[in-house]
């Protein structure tokens, strides 16, 4: 709630209706569009809330959680027992408990983190990282890795490592919870924003490790042309699209190795400059 709408303080001002027709008329999503179009008539057509106050986002995402419609009916609940799965109300008790069923369907496993800040030993196998690369935590253990103030890794199952600054940043091994999160929005930075927030309101403390202010992300044209090198030396990355996706991160690891870098796939405005 507090990265969606500022705890409630802002959550849209366009009708819902009007934009989800505009988006369905045209655009790179248009079936997807119409369909929540379609359901939005029929919360409409339900009773659920009025014409006039159907507001949120551009993009027709409504409540203090920003529900598409279609999320809406199928997990909107009537927390409080008023008649009405009410999320749009500056009472946020339906939103939440509307949000918690919403991941409580999508898998969330109560007691478990979605992440946690880890250290790696020395000669560790970078090419190890990422999301869909999972071990047990056991099996990390043996390899060398360590909760972040050196004690043991505690046993949450399958976990994956991911780098999300590089190397010189916060490390972080991440367990099936993390993967709830995305469900609800697919971008890195969000997840960890919503999960590192979580974490700190429950008094959990900051990444020991900061990210590297020095290092400059690309725009999409700089990762269009390093793609473009990337394409042109024989990886196989699939389209130049400036979406830096496994494919891509992988071939930067190849060649990072070959260049006598750490292989943590992060790409930078030093990176590429190198390779010019």
């Amino acid at each position: 709630m507090g990265i969606e709408t500022n705890y409630g303080t802002y959550t849209g001002s366009f009708s819902v209706i009007s934009s989800l027709t505009t988006l369905a008329f045209k655009g790179r999503r248009a079936k997807f569009f119409r369909l929540q179009l379609l359901d939005a008539l029929k919360i409409l057509d339900e009773g659920h809330i009025e014409l006039a106050n159907m507001k949120g986002s551009w993009a027709g995402a409504m409540g203090q959680s920003q529900f598409m419609p279609s999320s809406y009916l199928e997990y909107a609940q009537d927390f409080n027992s008023d008649g009405r799965a009410e999320i749009w109300s500056s009472d946020p008790t339906d939103a939440l408990a509307s949000t918690a069923y919403y991941l409580n369907r999508h898998g969330w496993i109560r007691g478990q983190p979605w992440g946690l800040e880890v250290r790696l030993p020395e000669n560790f196998n970078y090419h190890l990282i990422g999301k869909k690369k999972k071990k047990n935590t056991i099996d990390w253990s043996l390899l060398g890795v360590r909760m972040i103030n050196g004690d043991s890794l505690p046993n949450y199952g399958g976990a994956s490592i991911i780098l999300p600054a590089g190397h010189t940043g916060v490390v972080l091994m991440i367990f099936d919870n993390f993967h709830v999160l995305e469900k609800y929005n697919a971008s890195l930075a969000y997840v960890l924003g919503v999960g590192h927030l979580g974490d700190r309101i429950m008094d959990g403390k900051s990444f020991y490790h900061k990210w590297p202010r020095n290092e400059e992300a690309l725009s999409t044209n700089e990762k269009k042309e390093l793609q473009e090198f990337l394409l042109h030396s024989g990886f196989n990355i699939g389209k130049v699209d400036g979406m830096i996706g496994p494919k891509t991160i992988e071939a930067i690891r190849s060649l990072q190795s070959k260049l006598g870098k750490i292989p943590d796939g992060f790409a930078t405005k030093d990176f590429l400059k190198g390779l010019k």
